[in-house]
């Protein structure tokens, strides 16, 4: 998986601070190398760091999505978070 380098730091971060061992690595977007998901069961997390490349202070995009009856469903897109957030939202979406 080729991935930009403000994935692999937040995946590195992750790793440290968050138990996801059922949790899932999904590349559904590998011509992205700003993107990577998380899913478990019917819930999926997208990630995105793309906007906020020339930024100093890391910032992510994600979006939290459903799959019910073969149909995905967006039930949250939140734009501009710091890690702090997004590693709360990821802790309250799969916990």
């Amino acid at each position: 998986m080729e991935k930009d380098a403000t994935i692999i730091k937040l995946l590195s971060k992750l790793e440290l601070d968050v138990f996801f061992e059922e949790i899932r690595l999904v590349d559904y977007w590998e011509a992205d190398y700003c993107a990577i998901g998380f899913e478990f069961k019917n819930k999926l997390m997208y990630v995105n760091t793309f906007n906020y490349l020339a930024e100093s202070n890391e910032k992510y995009d994600y979006d939290l999505e459903i799959t019910e009856h073969e149909e995905s469903i967006t039930i949250k897109e939140v734009r501009g978070v710091s890690y702090q957030q997004l590693k709360v939202a990821f802790l309250e979406f799969f916990g």
